[in-house]
């Protein structure tokens, strides 16, 4: 007979943002049961930090290549692809520990190394436990959406899970979609070695402001990789010695032959086996739908993290976590604000967005001002000779800040400040006293906002006052 478990909070999904949440309640005294059929804390943060490691050691690769602009020759670059997928492994073993099962079970919260499958609308079944607690979380992980291509099922491909598990650096690497994700791996790999081709059918970095994105794919096509945008994909076929895409475009049929494909189209999130009809719980194509408050239909049940659909990124899932550990604990209204979360794309120039884009603050706000200040008139980025990108605010008319976008070195970092602006409601007249260290990238984002005055500097009522006053001695 299955053992019954009555915890305040049962949280299914066992990845970095399910064991945050559990720990910050435990943290309060709550009761926790977690349930995580698969490897703690893996699917997410090692995903995460295992991408992180790749991407930075292609960086090295670009900084070698940049030595000779600073008088420092440099001979051929080689990769040591094993001792490349020895450092990915250090990186993902080294946070390991912080998500083990057995410092949670340390920490009082019940662990269950079992698959989870709602019975009804308040409890669910997990090994030889029957769970029904107070409320439920479900923050399950996700996995790579896989289209529906002829003859995609007759070759082997790779996918965002398993691209860094190749052993060698691919010949020719195919990229199917030209999301954030994928034009990360690709110039990772281009950087390596790799003849690359990025296939899509509609533009690159979709979901990305056309500005910034324009100065990436202008960077990635100048370091070779092949940028196939709006192109339909026909079907996929093995050929004698290679991996044949067919694709149709404006222009007629096209081929690419490749070594290794793959297949970046985005992401779902993996609630399929969960039983959620049972529990009165609506999905959609994306994932659970949720209200604001982030609460399911089943008012017992919420969904964060990439069970939503709507949070592709850890920083996104950690809004979701401030968003309901009030209404777990207290009983406290907070509504789910994704425009005030980070959204980064880890490629070289770095892209970091915040806030409300153009067209969306226009439609929200009417009238607005874009300030501008290109990296290239700031002197650490000059002395560096990152002089590619920009700093760009979006502000209304009373000042307010409303978003921010940053393109080039070290942009996710310098979105932080940014973050912080908007989530406080700051205006630029609370910026104008603030004194970014010289020299340094943040003077860049100053230098933006000030701008703002510069149109009132050149009235000649302003011209006159100064001369005025200047008289009075």
């Amino acid at each position: 007979m299955a053992d019954l478990l009555s915890p305040d909070i049962c949280i299914i999904g066992g990845g970095p943002v399910g064991i945050e949440l559990a720990l910050s309640l435990v943290a309060f005294g709550v009761s926790v049961v977690l349930v995580e059929p698969d490897r703690w804390g893996e699917k997410g943060v090692g995903r995460d930090i295992a991408l992180r490691a790749f991407s930075a050691a292609a960086r090295h690769v670009g900084t070698i290549e940049r030595a000779n602009a600073f008088g420092i020759a440099t001979g051929p670059v080689s990769v040591d692809f094993t001792a490349l997928r020895a450092h990915i492994a250090a990186a993902v073993a080294a946070a390991a520990p912080d998500a083990s099962a057995e410092r949670l079970a340390a920490r009082g919260i019940w662990v269950l190394r079992s698959p989870a499958r709602f019975t009804d609308r308040r409890t669910i079944e997990a090994g030889n436990y029957i769970v029904r607690p107070r409320r439920f979380v479900v923050a399950g992980g996700s996995a790579p959406v896989i289209p529906d291509i002829p003859g995609l099922s007759t070759v082997e491909y790779l996918t965002t899970d398993t691209t860094l598990d190749v052993k060698a650096v691919p010949e020719r690497l195919l990229v199917l979609g030209a999301g954030a994700e994928a034009v990360e791996i690709a110039q990772g790999f281009r950087r390596l070695g790799a003849q690359v081709t990025v296939v899509d059918t509609a533009r690159a970095l979709p979901d990305c402001d056309p500005e910034p994105a324009a100065i990436v794919l202008h960077r990635l096509r100048s370091e070779g990789i092949l940028l196939a945008e709006d192109r339909a994909l026909s079907h996929v076929e093995r050929a004698p010695s290679a991996i044949r895409v067919h694709c149709d475009s404006a222009d007629g049929p096209v081929v690419f032959d490749c070594s290794h494909l793959l297949v970046a189209t985005g992401r779902r999130a993996e609630v399929a086996g969960l039983n959620l009809a049972a529990a009165g719980i609506r999905t959609d194509e994306r994932g659970i739908v949720v209200g604001p408050g982030l609460r399911s239909r089943n008012r017992r049940v919420y969904a964060i993290g990439e069970a939503t659909g709507r949070a592709s990124s850890l920083a996104a899932a950690r809004q979701h976590i401030a968003v309901i550990l009030p209404q777990l604990l207290f009983r406290l209204s907070r509504r789910d604000e994704p425009h005030l979360v980070p959204r980064i794309v880890w490629t070289d120039p770095e892209i970091a967005e915040i806030g409300l884009g153009i067209e969306e603050a226009r439609k929200r706000h009417g009238d607005i001002r874009l300030l501008r200040w290109p990296y290239a008139e700031n002197d650490r980025a000059r002395a560096e000779r990152w002089t590619t990108g920009l700093v760009r605010i979006l502000v209304d008319q009373k000042e307010k800040v409303l978003g921010v976008t940053i393109v080039g070195e070290n942009a996710a970092e310098l979105i932080d400040f940014w973050s912080l602006v908007l989530a406080r409601g700051l205006a630029l007249n609370d910026i104008r006293s603030h004194v970014p260290p010289y020299p340094t990238f943040s003077e860049i984002g100053k230098s933006a906002a000030v701008s703002y005055d510069r149109p009132l500097m050149q009235k000649p009522w302003t011209r006159f006052l100064i001369r005025f006053l200047a008289r009075l001695g």
